[in-house]
C-alpha cells in the first residue's frame, strides 16, 4: 500500500513538472473583437459646420446629397417656409422647381439627420460676394427642352448656373446679410472657339433675402410633377414626360442614378455675420443642437 502511494505521488510529481511552464502556457483562446461593419455608401448623419464666432463676414455654401425621399423633403421644406422671401417669390419659384426652406445654425445637425444625412458635403467659402458666384451648374451639350414660368421652351447648348450674390448690410441694430440667387443660361458651344452669346437671366425662379445672423437657407429641387396624359386623337394616350423645370435641371437627381441609390442635391447657405455690428455678440456654435 505504501509503495503503490508512493508511486502514485512520483507520477504526479513527474506530471507537474513536464507540464508547460507559466510563461509559455497559452491562455485560453479569445475571441478578436467585432469590429463594426463600415458601409462606405451610407449617409452622413454628422457633417462638419462653420461655427459663427462673430470674427468674420462672409457667407457659406455647403453642397450636400440628400436621400431622394421626396415625401420627407416636401414635408420639411412646408413645415419650414422662408419668412423674410415674399410668397409670391416663393410661389413662382416653385412653378420654376425650386423649394426653399429656413432654418437656424444650431438646429442644422438635427435636419440633416431628419432629411436622412448626406452622401457628400463641399463647404464654400463665398466671403463678400459682391459679384455673382457659381453655386450650382449644368452644362448643356445640345438644345434642351424646359419648362419656364409654366410654358415649355428650348435652351441652347450652353451653360445653365444658379448664381449668388451677397454682402453684410450694417444697421442701425446689428447688420443682416443680403443675398440674391437666380439661375442664368449662357448660350455657346463647349467647342475651343465657339462664339457665347448675352446670357439671359431667369428672375422669376429668383428671390431676394435678408439673411439675419444664425439663420440657414436650403435649396433644392421641387418634387416633380406627375406626368400627364395625352389629350390628343379621340382616346387619352399614355402619360407624356413633362420637360424638366430649370430646378430640376439644376438640382434635380442626376439621371444615370437608380431608384434605389437616388441622391438628390441640396445647397445649404449660411450667413456669418462679423459680431462688431452687435452691441454683445455670443458665438454660435452648431456643435450643440437642440434635443
Amino acid at each position: 500500500m505504501t509503495h503503490t502511494l508512493l508511486a502514485t505521488a512520483v507520477a504526479f510529481v513527474m506530471a507537474a513538472c513536464a507540464t508547460t511552464p507559466t510563461g509559455d502556457r497559452p491562455e485560453a483562446a479569445v475571441p478578436p473583437p467585432t469590429l463594426p461593419v463600415i458601409d462606405p455608401s451610407a449617409p452622413m448623419m454628422q457633417v462638419s459646420l462653420p461655427i459663427d464666432d462673430g470674427s468674420v463676414d462672409g457667407i457659406v455654401v455647403l453642397s450636400w446629397a440628400i436621400d431622394d425621399n421626396g415625401s420627407v423633403i416636401d414635408a420639411f421644406f412646408t413645415a419650414h417656409p422662408p419668412a423674410d422671401i415674399a410668397a409670391t417669390s416663393v410661389a413662382a419659384m416653385r412653378r420654376n422647381g425650386l423649394a426653399l426652406a429656413t432654418t437656424t445654425l444650431v438646429e442644422l445637425p438635427k435636419v440633416l439627420r431628419a432629411l436622412g444625412g448626406t452622401s457628400i458635403t463641399v463647404s464654400s467659402w463665398l466671403g463678400q460676394a459682391t459679384q455673382q458666384t457659381q453655386i450650382a451648374a449644368r452644362n448643356l451639350d445640345h438644345s434642351t427642352a424646359c419648362v419656364i414660368d409654366g410654358g415649355s421652351r428650348r435652351l441652347d447648348a450652353g451653360s445653365l448656373q444658379l448664381l449668388l450674390r451677397g454682402w453684410t448690410v450694417p444697421l442701425e441694430v446689428g447688420a443682416v446679410t443680403d443675398i440674391e440667387v437666380v439661375p442664368v443660361h449662357t448660350p455657346g458651344g463647349s467647342v475651343p472657339g465657339a462664339r457665347r452669346t448675352a446670357s439671359e437671366s431667369f428672375p422669376s425662379a429668383g428671390f431676394f433675402a435678408a439673411m439675419a445672423r444664425g439663420s440657414v437657407l436650403l435649396i433644392t429641387s421641387a418634387t416633380p410633377r406627375q406626368s400627364s396624359a395625352s389629350t390628343r386623337g379621340p382616346t387619352a394616350g399614355p402619360p407624356v414626360s413633362l420637360p424638366p423645370t430649370l430646378g430640376e435641371m439644376l438640382l434635380g437627381r442626376p439621371t444615370d442614378q437608380s431608384l434605389a441609390s437616388a441622391r438628390r442635391p441640396m445647397l445649404v447657405v449660411i450667413p456669418l455675420i462679423s459680431g462688431a455690428h452687435f452691441a454683445a455678440a455670443n458665438p454660435i456654435d452648431s456643435s450643440t443642437p437642440s434635443p
